[in-house]
C-alpha cells in the first residue's frame, strides 16, 4: 500500500486501490460506476435479460457450460469452483462458444459496439458454486469497466472492489440487473449460499473514451 500511496503521489496512479500494467493517465477513477443503468450497455442487457438468462441457465442446467469452461487460469480461486465461457474474447466472437448462446452473442455485437470493440477484455458467462472464494486481484488495464448482469443470484454470493474498508463498496447482484465497476481497483468475490452463481460479464471501454482513446490505447499491444 505505501507503494501504491507513493505512486499516486508522483502522479503514476489515480488512487492507491487502482493498480494495472496497463494506464492510461486521465481517465475517471472510481470503483463503481452506478450510473450504469443509463448507459446502452445497461439499457440493453436489462431490456433483454429473460433471453440471456433462457440461454444461460439451459447451459448451466444442462451440464455444457461445465464441458466447455475454462477453470482459474491465474490461481485466484482460494476455494471451491469458478468457471468461465468465454462468447467474445479481445473483440473475437468465439465461435464454438457463441453457438451455444447465439442470441446473446448477436445482441452484444450488434448492439453494444463498445463491448465487441473491447479488445482488452472479454464477453462471457460466469458460475460461481457455493463454497467459492477468489481472492482480492486488480485487472489489466484502466481502459476496461466490467459490467455483470445477475442471472441467477441465490443468497450469500457478495463481491466486493475498491477500498475494503469502505461499507459500500461491498455488493450483491440483483437478477435482471446490471453493475459495473472498474476493473483496474482491488476486486474480490465470494460465495457462502448453497446454489450457484450465475452472471454474464460484458467489458467495455471507460466511457471518457473515445474511438480515438480506444485506438491509442491499443497502439502498445495486448
Amino acid at each position: 500500500l505505501e507503494i501504491a500511496e507513493s505512486a499516486v503521489k508522483a502522479g503514476v496512479l489515480h488512487d492507491v486501490w487502482q493498480r494495472s500494467s496497463h494506464f492510461i493517465k486521465g481517465l475517471r477513477a472510481q470503483a463503481w460506476h452506478e450510473d450504469v443503468r443509463t448507459w446502452r450497455i445497461g439499457r440493453v442487457l436489462e431490456e433483454n435479460f429473460q433471453l440471456i438468462r433462457e440461454e444461460a441457465l439451459a447451459l448451466v442446467n444442462g451440464g455444457q457450460l461445465m464441458e466447455k469452461s475454462i477453470r482459474d487460469t491465474e490461481g485466484l480461486t482460494k476455494s471451491g469452483r469458478s468457471d468461465e465461457v468465454n462468447l467474445i474474447f479481445q473483440g473475437q466472437r468465439q465461435v464454438e462458444n457463441s453457438a451455444m448462446m447465439p442470441r446473446t452473442t448477436d445482441i452484444l455485437e450488434r448492439e453494444i459496439p463498445e463491448a465487441a470493440s473491447m479488445v482488452r477484455g472479454a464477453a462471457k458467462l460466469s458460475v460461481l458454486l457455493p463454497g467459492t472464494r477468489v481472492k482480492a486481484h486488480h485487472g489489466p488495464s484502466n481502459t476496461r469497466m466490467r459490467t455483470h448482469l445477475g442471472l441467477q443470484i441465490p443468497p450469500g454470493a457478495y463481491i466486493r472492489a475498491g477500498d475494503p474498508a469502505v461499507a459500500e463498496n461491498l455488493r450483491q447482484w440483483k437478477e435482471g440487473e446490471i453493475l459495473c465497476f472498474d476493473d483496474s481497483f482491488r476486486h474480490e468475490v465470494w460465495h457462502d449460499g448453497i446454489e450457484p452463481r450465475v452472471v454474464l460479464i460484458v467489458d467495455v471501454w471507460h466511457p471518457d473514451m473515445d474511438h480515438a482513446a480506444r485506438l491509442a490505447a491499443c497502439e502498445n499491444g495486448l
